[in-house]
């Protein structure tokens, strides 16, 4: 099971909210992925993580929420 993705500044300091952002409901096919990967998680956490850690990435790589999360399961 995976926890999330974020960037890493050092061993123990990462950016966080980088910049607001919305979280959308993925698509059903990423949807279906998503559920497959973070077993017994919901919206709550998917926004969580797409608000504190998927703003720092957008921030700074410029990608999408369905990036930032197909990019999660991918790794």
């Amino acid at each position: 099971m995976i926890h999330g993705l974020w960037p890493q500044i050092d061993e123990e300091h990462y950016p966080t909210y980088c910049e607001e952002v919305e979280y959308n409901e993925p698509d059903e096919e990423l949807l279906e992925s998503m559920q497959k990967i973070w077993k017994g998680c919901d919206d709550n956490l998917w926004s969580h993580e797409w608000k504190k850690h998927g703003s720092c990435i957008k921030a700074q790589n410029n990608i999408t929420e369905n990036d930032f999360f197909n990019i999660t399961i991918q790794l």
